[in-house]
């Protein structure tokens, strides 16, 4: 009687946690369509009042609701609840002189503000203009906020901006430039005042931002020699020399590392900023390096896009591949920045479509 007492209890707990197990799923699920609407897995959506030709920097808001872009030099950001864009600037744009041309853009990680710099010709001078565009929502009201933050002189109009970071920890701003062949890494403190930081002998390869210290890392050739360093105030510390090695990203005070031999990326590895002499491996494979990109999200997964496929690492080492048939030369993908999630933007006679579609978790690599 006792054994079927306990036996009776037993399935009837059971029974309770299934269903307080089917209530949280579906509760997840419906709320997360209440609060994006849009967001709703392989479903094409059509944007409104858009064209887009050979898009530039496509990426989203840290909530994923705005995607935007740079199209034939004008800034474009779409509303992806409401699927119209909230800004086209194309010629006219509140604050700015005329005949400007958008060089690149950032957003900051926690909050729906871009950065963006736009040359411009004043009067036989040229001029490089940093800008914060702030979009304010109102429940789906998107209010626009473009202010001009402070203008620049450069030598002449064949300046650009190849790539921007910024650190909310110490409101600091580097951004790569490059001019008659040459890249320069630089500095906008909070005076918003610039400040060169590489050497004239000094080659940049890449850079990034930590988003927990601030602290800038930097790839850089140096008489042919390949560095990573560290940026502490104006001070450079080496962490090490190995033409081996690239600098692929740095989130959550992790820096991770690639090793490249023969032109196929091999390894990754990674040091906590707080103990640099530790390296710890992740994965080893084998992955082709010309014109690779690398994108590393919150979560610490790794994605390495070459033309025909991007290969996904998480921080286990275990890896995915993106099927390669939704990649060509009129569909592009955007990872969300929390790496759960993606989209596939589809350009149809000048039309913007896009499906979202969820990452699985990757299997284990063979």
């Amino acid at each position: 009687m006792i054994k079927k007492r306990k036996f009776s209890l037993l399935l009837m707990f059971l029974c309770v946690l299934f269903v307080q197990l089917v209530i949280v799923v579906f509760f997840n699920n419906y709320a997360e369509n209440i609060l994006s609407p849009s967001l709703q897995y392989d479903k094409q959506y059509v944007c409104e009042n858009t064209y887009i030709n050979e898009p530039e920097n496509l990426s989203l808001s840290y909530n994923n609701r705005f995607l935007a872009y740079i199209n034939e030099g004008s800034l474009v950001v779409i509303d992806l609840i409401n699927n119209n864009p909230v800004l086209i600037s194309n010629k006219k744009f509140e604050n700015i002189p005329e005949n400007y041309k958008i060089l690149n853009f950032k957003w900051l990680p926690d909050r729906n503000i871009l950065l963006y710099f736009c040359s411009v010709k004043i009067d036989n001078d040229n001029f490089i203009i940093l800008c914060t565009l702030e979009l304010i929502e109102t429940g789906e009201k998107v209010t626009v906020n473009n202010v001009l933050e402070r203008e620049y002189s450069v030598p002449d109009e064949g300046y650009d901006i190849e790539k921007i970071q910024v650190s909310t920890y110490t409101n600091v701003i580097y951004y790569l430039s490059a001019h008659n062949n040459k890249k320069e890494l630089n500095k906008i403190d909070l005076m918003k005042n610039i400040n060169k930081i590489n050497y004239n002998d000094e080659n940049i390869i890449d850079f990034f931002v930590s988003n927990k210290s601030g602290t800038a890392y930097v790839n850089s050739n140096i008489k042919k020699e390949n560095h990573i360093y560290e940026l502490m105030g104006n001070n450079k510390n080496l962490i090490l020399e190995d033409d081996s090695i690239s600098l692929l990203g740095c989130i959550n005070s992790k820096v991770f590392l690639g090793k490249i031999d023969n032109n196929l990326l091999n390894e990754v590895s990674y040091f906590k900023e707080d103990d640099k002499e530790v390296k710890i491996n992740v994965w080893k494979g084998k992955i082709a390096a010309n014109g690779l990109e690398t994108f590393i999200s919150d979560n610490e997964r790794m994605f390495f896009m070459t033309k025909d496929k991007i290969t996904m690492i998480d921080s286990l080492g275990n890896q995915k591949i993106i099927k390669n048939n939704i990649i060509n030369k009129d569909k592009n993908i955007v990872i969300a920045n929390n790496g759960n999630i993606y989209l596939i933007i589809d350009k149809y006679n000048g039309q913007l479509k896009y499906t979202w579609k969820k990452i699985q978790l990757p299997e284990v690599a063979n």
